[in-house]
């Protein structure tokens, strides 16, 4: 978030330094894959309260105005999705059929008051689901989840060219900390993208102490070549029975809690061992409290995963 806020700081005050060079766009869209994300980076607009601009300094106080005069638009990748032709007004009617939507009026439906006719910067955060699918072989079938993540990256990228056809894009960066292709991309699984330009290793990332040191439930006394959780979204997802599955193919929300429970408090004794060690430190020494970071696929995985852990229940008034 910290790149994309400079990124976007270089290109709105060199643009109002030189205000007719169009290499320094003024207009920048930031696409994110879910809601979570896209509150967090409200704070790359400047007039957010929390805004990163201020927050790292990264501005110098005589342009901050340049800074202002640019707009920056936070969305998801579901707001590429194709408009119904038989949609008016936020609503479907049989008797409508306006046809799609030419490129230059899904930009502007899409971009609203940053529609001009200049081109803009795009930075797609959580980059590696912005990708242009391989064709599927005849021989090759798909999971629901892996369809799920081609519908994503079809309709992030057709977006991205819809808008590049319109008003052109100026400067396009993908972020990511996996710039690789998954399972069911249609090429080699795990092989890096063929685009990227700078590499921060994680390694290099934990020990410079800018990201969070990961932790595995690897404690396992089974034998088994590899500890039982060591992948745990597939010893969540492996051997569901009929019931067990949402719609689109997804293990229900109390299913994925019930399969992960045994590896969570796993983590969650050894995030206590690491609290009494610091309640036992002496002065001097490191009191800095231990946090438990849980990441869960989807929102409504995350909100079972909340309740069961906390006991607290939302109670509609």
């Amino acid at each position: 978030t910290v790149v994309m806020a400079m990124l976007i700081a270089w290109a709105f005050c060199n643009r109002g330094r030189v205000p007719g060079d169009p290499r320094f766009p003024r207009r920048a869209v930031v696409v994110c894959p879910n809601l979570t994300i896209k509150e967090r980076l409200q704070v790359l607009r400047a007039g957010d309260p929390e805004n990163y601009y201020d927050k790292f300094d990264l501005v110098p106080t005589a342009l901050r105005p340049e800074l202002a005069k640019g707009k920056v638009l936070v969305t998801n990748w579901h707001h590429f999705g194709e408009a119904s032709e038989k949609s008016e007004g936020g609503k479907s009617y049989v008797v409508v059929n306006k046809g799609k939507e030419s490129p230059a009026a899904f930009a502007k439906n899409r971009l609203g008051d940053l529609w001009a006719d200049e081109p803009i910067m795009v930075l797609n955060d959580e980059g590696h689901h912005a990708y242009r699918p391989a064709p599927v072989r005849e021989d090759e079938k798909l999971t629901a989840e892996q369809k799920a993540d081609r519908e994503e990256a079809t309709v992030w990228i057709s977006g991205m060219d819809k808008l590049n056809q319109a008003c052109g894009v100026a400067l396009c960066v993908d972020l990511s900390a996996t710039p690789f292709y998954i399972a069911g991309s249609g090429y080699v699984e795990g092989s890096p993208f063929p685009w990227i330009v700078s590499d921060f290793s994680l390694v290099d990332a934990i020990e410079s102490g800018i990201t969070k040191i990961p932790r595995l439930p690897a404690i396992d006394n089974t034998g088994r070549p590899d500890p039982k959780y060591f992948k745990l979204w597939e010893h969540i997802t492996r051997d569901l029975k009929a019931g067990e599955r949402l719609n689109g193919g997804k293990p229900k929300p109390g299913v994925v809690y019930r399969k992960a429970e045994d590896a969570l408090l796993t983590l969650v004794g050894e995030w206590k061992e690491r609290f009494d060690q610091i309640n036992a430190a002496t002065p001097g020494q490191d009191r800095t409290p231990p946090v438990m970071i849980i990441v869960c696929d989807n929102t409504d995985i995350a909100e079972h995963f909340h309740r069961m852990i906390s006991g607290d229940e939302i109670i509609e008034a």
